[in-house]
C-alpha cells in the first residue's frame, strides 16, 4: 500500500492543493515534506489519518490516488515523543520471538539484538549497548564502563532513535505507509544527518512507504532532490515546490536558504548589521571611522576570523590595491 497522489480542494489551511509523491511514475518509498512553521506539514499527515480512518465518508476531504491499497495499514509517529513503555514492549516482543518462535538461547537472542541495532545504526557512534533482561523482564544497557542503564536513563535521542527507528525493524510492519513528524526531535545534528538513511533502509526493505515531515535542513540535505516537496504558504493558499536544482550533500546554510526559505542564518541584527558594512563597502565608503567602527563591533562579537568578515577584509584590501592605495 502506497501513496501516489494526495488532492485536498478545500480544507483548512489547503485550497485546490495537490502533493505528488512519485518521481518518473515511480511511487516514492521516501518522501521528505518540509517547510516553516505554519504551512501545513503536521496538518496534511494528519489529514490523512482522519481520512483514512473515517472510510464511511461519502464526501472526503482529502482525495488519496493509491497504489496497492488492497493490503498494508498505516502508521502514524507523531512528533511528540512515544512513551519509553512502546520501546520497551517492542524490544521484549522481539526478543521472545527470538527465543521461543526461532529457538535461540537468550544470550543468542540479546547478540543478534544487539547486532542488528549496531547495523541498524551504523555511524551513529552510540555510547551505550544491549546488556540483557532483568527478572523484572526490563531490557536494560551497558554504558563505556560496563555500568547498568535503564530504557529511562537514555539520552532523549537515545530514546527517540529505539522508540521510532529501532521499533520499526523489530516489528512487522510491511506494505504499509508510515508517517512521522519531526524525526529530528531530540536529535543530534550529527544524527538528523544520518536518520534519513535508517528510514529509507527500512522502506526499501520491507515494501513501505515512509513519508516524513521536517524541519531539520540536516534531514532535506541528506536525501536526493526528487525525494523532496518543500510547502510554501503564500496569500493564505499553500503550494507544493519540488524542482529543485538539488539537495542531496548540500551544506546546511545553502539548504536553509535555498530551499526551506530562511531569511536568516544568523540573529536578525548581526545579519543586519553585515548587511550594512557591505552596503558601504560597496558604495566605496570604508575608508572612515564609522566602518572601522562598525567592523570592530562585529569582530568583538563574532572573532577575527569569521568567514563572513574575512571577505569583507580581503573586498576592502581589493579595491584599496585596484585604486593604489
Amino acid at each position: 500500500m502506497k501513496i501516489r497522489k494526495v488532492t485536498i480542494p478545500d480544507y483548512k489551511v489547503f485550497r485546490n492543493f495537490e502533493i505528488d509523491f512519485t518521481h518518473e511514475g515511480q511511487v516514492l518509498n521516501l518522501v521528505v515534506i518540509a517547510g516553516e512553521n505554519g504551512s501545513g506539514k503536521t496538518t496534511l499527515l494528519s489529514s490523512l489519518i482522519e481520512e483514512v480512518g473515517d472510510v464511511q465518508k461519502e464526501n472526503p476531504l482529502v482525495q488519496i490516488d493509491w497504489e496497492g491499497k488492497e493490503s498494508g495499514r498505516f502508521h502514524y509517529y507523531p512528533v511528540a515523543d512515544l512513551p519509553l513503555t512502546h520501546a520497551r514492549m517492542v524490544l521484549m516482543r522481539f526478543i521472545d520471538q527470538l527465543i521461543y518462535q526461532k529457538d535461540m538461547k537468550s544470550s543468542e537472542a540479546l547478540a543478534y539484538t544487539q547486532e542488528l541495532l549496531e547495523t541498524i545504526f551504523q555511524g551513529f557512534h552510540l555510547n551505550v549497548r544491549l546488556g540483557g533482561v532483568e527478572t523484572t523482564r526490563e531490557v536494560f544497557f551497558l554504558g563505556s564502563r560496563g555500568e547498568h542503564i535503564s530504557i529511562d536513563d537514555l539520552s532523549r535521542g537515545e530514546q527517540q532513535m529505539i522508540s521510532k527507528a529501532f521499533s520499526l525493524y523489530l516489528s512487522d510492519i510491511h506494505d504499509s505507509v508510515i508517517l512521522i513528524d519531526e524525526p529530528e526531535a531530540s536529535l543530534h545534528p550529527s544524527w538528523q544527518s544520518r536518520i534519513a538513511l535508517v528510514f529509507q533502509k527500512f522502506a526499501d526493505t520491507y515494501n513501505n512507504q515512509i513519508i516524513l515531515s521536517t524541519h531539520s535542513p540536516h534531514i532535506v540535505s541528506a536525501v536526493r532532490r526528487e525525494q523532496v516537496r518543500v510547502l510554501l504558504r503564500e496569500d493564505e493558499e499553500v503550494r507544493v515546490i519540488s524542482d529543485f536544482s538539488g539537495s542531496y550533500g548540500w551544506r546546511i546554510d545553502k539548504v536553509l536558504l535555498e530551499i526551506m526559505g530562511a531569511h536568516y542564518l544568523r540573529v536578525p541584527e548581526v545579519e543586519e548589521e553585515l548587511d550594512a558594512l557591505n552596503e558601504m563597502v560597496d558604495s566605496d565608503r570604508y575608508d572612515c571611522a564609522e566602518f572601522r567602527e562598525r567592523m570592530q563591533r562585529l569582530e568583538d562579537i563574532l572573532g577575527y576570523s569569521d568567514r563572513d568578515l574575512m571577505l569583507l577584509r580581503l573586498e576592502v584590501e581589493q579595491r584599496c590595491s585596484e585604486k593604489g592605495l
